[in-house]
C-alpha cells in the first residue's frame, strides 16, 4: 500500500512497516496523546514544577529492531514508496500489540 492508504491504518490503530526497511521487528506506531501531572517520581520533576500539567502530543514512534522506542521522522523516500505493509508479528516477549 501506499503512504495515504497507510496513515488510514495507522490512524485505526494498526502497526505498520515497510518492506524495504531492514531488520526484524521494525514498525510504526501512532502513540495518543496524553494529559499528565508532574510528580516527585518522575525525571521531569527536575525540569518542571511538581503538580504541573504537561500535555504528550500524539506522535508516531518507531520500534527498532533493538526493542527500543524513538520518535519517527517521515523521509521522502518513505512517503513516496508503495511497500507498506500491516505488522501483526507477535513480538520476542509474548505480547500482541
Amino acid at each position: 500500500m501506499d503512504f495515504s492508504e497507510a496513515l488510514i491504518e495507522l490512524k485505526k490503530g494498526k502497526r505498520l512497516y515497510r518492506k524495504g526497511w531492514k531488520g526484524q521487528d521494525v514498525f510504526i506506531f501512532i502513540v495518543p496523546g496524553k494529559r499528565f501531572r508532574i510528580t516527585g517520581e518522575q525525571q521531569l520533576s527536575k525540569y518542571f514544577p511538581l503538580n504541573a500539567s504537561k500535555n504528550y502530543r500524539l506522535r508516531i514512534d518507531i520500534h527498532d529492531e533493538h526493542g527500543h522506542l524513538s520518535p519517527w521522522y517521515i523521509g521522502q523516500n518513505d512517503v513516496l514508496s508503495d511497500d507498506w505493509e500491516i505488522f501483526d508479528a507477535i513480538l520476542d516477549y509474548g505480547q500482541k500489540l
